[in-house]
């Protein structure tokens, strides 16, 4: 993300363009993120497993330290994608 940041933020004619496509940016990242990272409950709780998985910020090896049952629901969710 933040080499995308960059990428947008190289300007040399419209300044005002370059800061709205670096806010779309940002905007869109946080709305990822805050996908896999609000309002965190149990109820919700494998929904947000799966968000961070999709987003590469679970790795396969640390799922496996999760229950099988808690493994199961968030591959559910993964297939329902």
């Amino acid at each position: 993300m933040l080499e995308e940041v960059r990428e947008a933020a190289e300007c040399k004619t419209d300044y005002h363009d370059c800061y709205r496509k670096v806010n779309r940016l940002i905007r869109d990242n946080d709305k990822r993120l805050a996908a896999a990272f609000d309002d965190p409950r149990r109820s919700n709780a494998f929904l947000l497993l799966a968000n961070i998985i999709a987003e590469g910020l679970l790795s396969a090896e640390e799922l496996k330290q999760f229950s099988q049952e808690a493994q199961a629901r968030i591959k559910t969710i993964q297939e329902l994608r």
